[in-house]
């Protein structure tokens, strides 16, 4: 396609910024290399994203940025999209009685929450005024450190509670992002490429153009999950980017108390003596100990027609939660047991779990149970996560008793079987 000289030279700058970027924040880099960045002479607003991964730029505008403002103004709108705060900022500020402070106070949290890993990354605006936690801080009156914890979603509800009585302001006219960025109440509108635009890079559009809702979902928290782990790889994983990939996946259970108090309670059968080794003091009449391996967890995770689709993702958040732990098998199950998934990361939770969930049919545990208690080994943590509506409960109820060699934790959303469990955690959604 021919491009005029100086769209080549706006396309050469973005390439060599783009590279640089990627030496300095593999993270952020790994997002906006997933975006298509268009730049268009006639339009109103200075930017707006969409859902697709679509970042529209008012071409004036760019051209009077800086490099450090271009980088910045990409990437921070690049978050934006594959955060999902798009889709998160529609269901916080629907219904609210005071719009223009629902407005201000999803721009101001979403915003302060990007500007924070890109902080942390080293990525700053040089001209470009912009929201951060510390101005959050000063606005609820709270400790900045605080506030850098909080998710968006909680960010949104203290600004809103606290200022909805407020008239005009800086909530008034509802206000775009910070810094002239774009407005994520709205998204992109009805604007699209036109003839004349100046296409800065193609991304993955041509992939995302064609997915559901729900699909583009898992692309984006496998893409955020992905940018994570080269992140860490590369030793630049920030606190902010744990944050944020947390929030993506949100476990309601301790998973870590949890796994803690089922080692502790099988402490006992943690070690054995044994000849092969010296007794530690030195005395030979004494066998030496022995530790045995830490357990692994079995995630039995109910994929039935009556779980929908909140649940399951709240049970990927989970199997999230529990990853951070320890290794994870995933088994889904309905009336029969489909193919097992090794998560050895929490960063594999997006990228191999959710892509591989099946189901949809009766709900009976049994089969799984019956797997599991031939593969696992002694002392493994069983964790089914299921509404609790089976089908099979007295069957499930004799083979779990016939299990007490495992740990056994139920996580349910609905009915609370009668079965010989270890622990029984109902989580409300």
């Amino acid at each position: 396609m021919y491009l005029k000289e100086e769209d080549r030279r706006l396309v050469k700058e973005w390439r060599n910024l783009a590279a640089a970027l990627a030496i300095k924040a593999p993270f952020t880099s790994s997002i906006l290399r997933k975006m298509k960045i268009v730049l268009k002479e006639n339009m109103d607003a200075s930017i707006s994203v969409t859902e697709k991964g679509e970042i529209y730029i008012n071409k004036q505008r760019w051209q009077k940025l800086s490099a450090k403002d271009k980088i910045f103004v990409a990437s921070h709108e690049a978050l934006h999209v594959a955060l999902r705060h798009l889709e998160r900022g529609k269901k916080l500020i629907e219904n609210k009685e005071n719009q223009s402070v629902a407005i201000w106070s999803l721009n101001m949290s979403a915003d302060s929450k990007v500007n924070d890993l890109l902080y942390e990354e080293g990525i700053k605006p040089e001209t470009i005024e912009v929201a951060t936690p510390k101005e959050v801080a000063k606005l609820l009156n709270k400790d900045v450190e605080k506030i850098k914890k909080w998710s968006m979603e909680k960010i949104f509800k203290e600004l809103y509670e606290k200022y909805k009585d407020f008239q005009g302001g800086d909530g008034g006219d509802g206000g775009g992002g910070s810094g002239g960025g774009s407005d994520i109440s709205q998204g992109g509108g009805d604007i699209q490429q036109e003839q004349g635009d100046t296409v800065l890079q193609e991304g993955d559009v041509q992939n995302t153009q064609k997915m559901t809702d729900e699909e583009l979902q898992q692309y984006w928290n496998e893409a955020v999950a992905s940018a994570a782990a080269s992140a860490k790889i590369a030793g630049k994983e920030t606190a902010a980017i744990k944050r944020c990939v947390e929030e993506l996946f949100k476990p309601k259970v301790r998973w870590q108390n949890e796994l803690r108090r089922a080692i502790i309670e099988g402490m006992g059968n943690r070690t054995k003596s044994t000849w092969y080794r010296v007794h530690r003091k030195g005395i030979d009449e004494l066998p030496g100990i022995q530790r045995l391996r830490t357990p692994d967890a079995w995630v039995l995770v109910d994929t039935s027609g009556s779980i929908d689709d909140q649940e399951l993702k709240q049970f990927l958040g989970e199997i999230y939660g529990v990853a951070k732990n320890c290794k994870v098998t995933v088994i889904p199950w309905d009336t029969q047991v489909y193919d097992e998934i090794t998560v050895r990361s929490p960063s594999q939770v997006a990228s191999k779990v959710s892509k591989y969930m099946k189901g949809g049919g009766g709900t009976e545990v049994t089969p799984a149970l019956q797997y599991v208690k031939k593969n696992a080994k002694k002392d493994d943590v069983i964790i089914i996560l299921t509404d609790g509506e089976w089908f099979d409960e007295m069957r499930a109820k004799i083979e779990l008793a016939r299990m007490r060699k495992f740990h056994r934790i139920l996580v349910t959303t609905h009915n609370v079987p009668d079965v010989p469990v270890d622990r029984v955690i109902k989580i409300s959604l």
